[in-house]
């Protein structure tokens, strides 16, 4: 229920991340994965995950950003999106940035 809700990015991202409701759908994101901060600055946003985010590498954290940003840029004016979790690397990185220009959605006519 996001009813009054739907420009309160923070909010909406908390949701996403707590996973589907039914059963028949799966979560990209390792169980306990949480918002621990949000900045907005001219565009960019800084996302800070919990260290259950830093469980993921390869094309499991590659999916989990892309799925992350895919929403926030749908939901948003975002420009690009860094990802990080506190103190910890991702896939050995110590931030993903994710640009609107980065994913490229191709849909074929069969």
């Amino acid at each position: 229920e996001i009813t009054g809700q739907t420009t309160n990015v923070r909010y909406l991202l908390s949701l996403y991340l707590q996973g589907p409701l039914d059963d028949q759908s799966v979560s990209p994101f390792p169980e306990g994965t949480r918002l621990v901060m949000l900045d907005i600055h001219n565009g960019q946003y800084f996302v800070q995950l919990s260290q259950e985010f830093s469980q993921l590498s390869g094309i499991d954290l590659t999916v989990a950003c892309a799925c992350i940003s895919l929403t926030l840029f749908e939901l948003s004016d975002c420009k690009s999106i860094h990802f990080t979790v506190p103190n910890i690397l991702l896939d050995g990185q110590r931030e993903i940035v994710m640009q609107r220009n980065d994913i490229i959605l191709e849909y074929i006519n069969r």
